[in-house]
């Protein structure tokens, strides 16, 4: 059995321990938070690069927007606008109905629409949380006559996109997932995610999916025709009401009801996006960082920088390619792992290059000035002996003496001057 030595194990540790700092220093910042924002920026690009995609077409959105409050003039409108809505979407034969609105607050028309809501038997409403976590349920008689409730909080990033929801707060399950547990009773069975958020993969645009004015659809002008077995969801949609920016309308934010609609469409088609558990994050950044301070060190500079090169920009090509099979990939985080890496490794060989330099100028010129010495002690006694009584034979061998230390001591003498050089210690007059 062969075994390394101290000194062989202490130099492998020592070339990978660049990128295991750096890994390491990377992924506790990234545990911080400290790279979400730029994650978040970077998931946005790579997701409008990807393009948009189709919006299941069981989702229909029932907007309350500038039209509808132009028209009834009121705002909140009268449920009894919702008793109607409810029971045309009954007519249509619509398999789900979800409010997007909190209805707490008790009315003479809610025993209408609590009659309607039951007729229909498919009614989905929302609740929230106030101040000091005071749970906001729907009306009593609307709860009682609702399939299910689901909460509409909306986790938003600093950059004010919502990215995910809460499959679950407390004992109340998101609309969403509420939408699709009624869903799977009256129509197809859909999973529900074990984890406890869904990453939204957003399809596209919110402009893209299918959507009806309240107005239009209670004043006739709709083919209840096109809604039959879909899944309506119902939200104020007028300008400045619950808006919230997407990936695909950054600069033109819309109504925090498409966000259901997102999710909603994500569970329809199981592509919500997966990410990568924590541990996994982890391992990959300090394995990317030693794999990577392997590889570079000891490579000239030039090389260096084309694997950097090559390697982030297969990574970003690599995220961009996960989108198509639902999984969002830090992209960050393993850039800085790469670059830090890279740029530690070129500082330490150019200091290491720098060291060895001056070891070398300082050797050269010691040696120089210790040769030169005794050197200009043969040069003298050489030509003291020329001044001797010699023979023929006696004079060549001194000059043979004489002529190859004078030479030797022009080329030390040369070698002494391009020490001062690289030492700096030129002094021109």
């Amino acid at each position: 059995m062969n075994w390394q030595s101290p000194k062989a194990i202490w130099k492998s540790i020592h070339q990978l321990l660049p990128g295991l700092v750096v890994g390491a220093a990377v992924a506790t910042l990234g545990q911080l938070g400290v790279w979400t924002p730029l994650e978040n920026l970077t998931a946005a690009v790579l997701m409008r690069l990807r393009g948009s995609q189709p919006w299941d077409n069981r989702i229909v959105v029932v907007g309350i927007d500038d039209a509808t409050l132009r028209e009834l003039q009121q705002f909140p409108i009268s449920r009894d606008y919702y008793t109607q809505l409810t029971m045309a979407l009954t007519e249509a034969d619509a398999a789900i109905i979800a409010y997007d609105l909190l209805l707490a607050d008790p009315t003479e028309a809610d025993i209408a629409l609590a009659d309607a809501m039951a007729f229909h038997s498919g009614v989905v409403l929302a609740m929230a949380w106030g101040g000091d976590d005071v749970p906001i349920y729907p009306h009593t008689p609307l709860t009682d006559s609702a399939i299910a409730i689901g909460h509409i909080q909306q986790p938003i990033g600093s950059d004010g996109v919502a990215r995910y929801v809460d499959v679950q707060l407390g004992a109340v399950p998101a609309l969403s997932v509420a939408v699709m547990q009624a869903y799977s009773l009256v129509e197809d069975i859909v999973p529900i995610p074990s984890q406890s958020q869904i990453q939204i993969n957003w399809p596209g645009s919110p402009a893209d999916v299918a959507y009806i004015s309240l107005i239009d659809l209670l004043e006739g002008r709709v083919d209840l025709a096109t809604l039959e077995r879909k899944i309506v969801l119902v939200g104020a949609t007028a300008t400045g009401i619950d808006q919230i920016r997407t990936p695909f309308s950054a600069s033109d934010p819309v109504s925090g009801v498409f966000v259901h609609a997102a999710a909603i469409h994500n569970l329809l088609q199981q592509n919500w996006l997966r990410t990568l558990p924590p541990a996994a994050v982890w391992i990959g950044l300090l394995t990317l960082g030693m794999g990577s301070s392997g590889v570079l060190r000891s490579r000239p500079f030039r090389t260096q920088l084309g694997i950097w090169l090559a390697t982030s920009g297969s990574w970003v090509l690599l995220g961009y390619g996960a989108l198509y099979a639902n999984l969002s990939l830090p992209v960050i985080a393993p850039l800085l792992v790469l670059g830090l890496t890279q740029g530690t490794i070129a500082f330490t060989d150019r200091l290491r290059t720098n060291a060895l330099l001056q070891a070398r100028g300082e050797f050269l010129s010691t040696m120089s000035h210790e040769i030169r010495t005794p050197l200009n002690a043969i040069v003298g006694v050489s030509e003291m002996l020329e001044e001797t009584q010699l023979n023929a034979k006696q004079r060549e061998f001194t000059e043979t003496i004489h002529n190859s230390s004078q030479a030797l001591l022009a080329l030390i003498n040369d070698v002494l001057d391009f020490s001062i050089f690289e030492s700096g210690m030129l002094v021109l007059e």
